[in-house]
């Protein structure tokens, strides 16, 4: 699965990099985009991201020993047209 969607963003175009074999990280930041495919209606309380960027926070110092100088989290992110396909074929 993983090589037929790497096709699919090579062929249109798009750089894809190999993140299920070891390679070397380069900067001090790490990303994530989480959530449900379009069309799902969901209602969400105030303050719900707050366990996720707690644990996001958690897992940053059991990696690194260090605690995060910053952490941006909420909900109303947009996906980039690549990871829009990458969920499209998943």
């Amino acid at each position: 699965m993983t090589d037929d969607v790497e096709k699919i963003l090579n062929e249109a175009g798009y750089e894809t990099e190999r993140l299920d074999t070891a390679s070397e990280r380069d900067g001090p930041i790490w990303g994530c985009k989480i959530g449900l495919k379009k069309g799902t209606v969901i209602s969400l309380p105030g303050g719900s991201d707050a366990p996720m960027r707690q644990a996001v926070e958690e897992a940053f110092k059991s990696i690194t020993g260090l605690d995060a100088d910053f952490c941006f989290s909420g909900w109303g992110e947009k996906l980039t047209q690549v990871e829009e396909l990458v969920v499209a074929e998943g």
